[in-house]
């Protein structure tokens, strides 16, 4: 390789190299002062990691229960992805809508790109991230998530105690 056949030919070019130079620094800055902010709050949530064992079926006598029981990984990915559902976001994503006054062709999946959620490795921690152009809207958001994640937490648990209430009462 001859570099000072290359060298030659950016000495050559000095000026066309120059001008694309300077016309990118100015473009990258003029784009880089119109952009809005975007925010990020971010939070973490414990799961409930224990297992399916605890719950009234395990404690009936004669009842084999492996078959229903989900392994501690498993169980915490699926806690993982009904927390990411519309079944439990929904409600957020309305708020939001109703905040920013969005209109009804807004989309939940386009909304959901600004939300990330993931367990991190090797602990039953849930990590939320939220993003939004506006700074003001990213507390309530937190708030409401955790609130609505602490709401299904109980009604899950409501509903295995509804469930053990009527399996006794007909055994009675």
């Amino acid at each position: 390789i001859d570099l000072r056949e290359i060298f030659y030919y950016l000495f050559k070019g000095k000026k066309i190299i120059s001008f694309l130079g300077i016309l990118g620094l100015i473009l990258g800055g003029f784009f880089s002062l119109n952009q809005k902010n975007i925010w990020q709050g971010k939070m973490q949530i414990v799961l409930d990691s224990k297992s399916s064992n605890n719950s009234f079926l395990s404690k009936l006598p004669g009842i084999d229960t492996s078959f229903f029981t989900s392994k501690g990984d498993n169980q915490l990915k699926t806690e993982v992805e009904i927390l990411q559902s519309p079944f439990v976001l929904t409600d957020i994503f309305l708020f939001i809508k109703e905040e920013k006054n969005w209109e009804e062709n807004q989309r939940f999946n386009s909304w959901k790109s600004n939300l990330k959620v993931k367990l991190l490795p090797g602990t039953s921690v849930l990590e939320i991230a939220y993003k939004d152009t506006d700074k003001e809207l990213i507390i309530p958001v937190l708030s409401k998530i955790s609130s609505t994640y602490q709401k299904y937490s109980t009604s899950k648990k409501n509903r295995e105690i509804q469930l053990a209430l009527e399996f006794y009462q007909n055994q009675i």
